[in-house]
């Protein structure tokens, strides 16, 4: 993303192989993943389960949008790069199970790290992902139909909506745990 000079020059219309790749092997995981997610509702939760399942359902149909009309792989890689935090949201929920776990510094360590990354690649680095999409926006107006633009936009805008409410439950959760308890005399 940003080291191949000529996605960056065109982020709308350049479609780099690789990309394309990664994103037909998410657009696997992330069915897989809903399957799951649909099968063991209870489980989860109903609320974050219908929460994974509208952001998995995004992420397949808008994948497959970007690679079978090769269009916005900058923005896909950059929507990928989001999933960073996946691997400590997963370590956590493992250490959640054990009620042993859920108080041990690892448990701490993992939702202090997990919180940084989140941040980091889902809330913090939007508004570099937004300049870019003002920045392309004479481009994709030119050269893409109104509907892809509108996919992009809708499924984005959505996506970034549940990351911001995911990273204030996230905060609240890592705040609880570090902060002093008070005791009730």
């Amino acid at each position: 993303m940003f080291t191949d000079p000529e996605l960056r020059a065109d982020p709308v219309n350049y479609a780099p192989v690789v990309a394309h790749q990664m994103m037909a092997i998410t657009v696997g995981y992330l069915a897989g993943d809903f399957l799951v997610v649909f099968s063991h509702q209870k489980q989860f939760g109903v609320a974050i389960s219908r929460q994974t399942m509208l952001h998995h359902f995004i992420g397949v149909v808008g994948f497959s949008i970007m690679i079978l009309f090769r269009v916005f792989s900058w923005f896909a890689i950059f929507r990928l790069s989001s999933e960073a935090s996946t691997v400590f949201i997963n370590i956590r929920w493992m250490l959640a199970t054990n009620p042993k776990w859920k108080s041990s510094w690892l448990y701490i360590l993992n939702g202090s790290v997990m919180t940084i990354v989140f941040f980091a690649f889902r809330v913090g680095s939007l508004p570099y992902y937004y300049y870019v999409l003002v920045d392309a926006w004479p481009n994709m107006v030119a050269t893409r139909e109104t509907w892809q633009i509108i996919t992009l936009l809708v499924f984005g805008s959505t996506i970034d909506t549940l990351n911001v409410y995911w990273f204030s439950k996230i905060w609240g959760g890592l705040m609880s745990m570090v902060r002093p308890r008070s005791k009730t005399q």
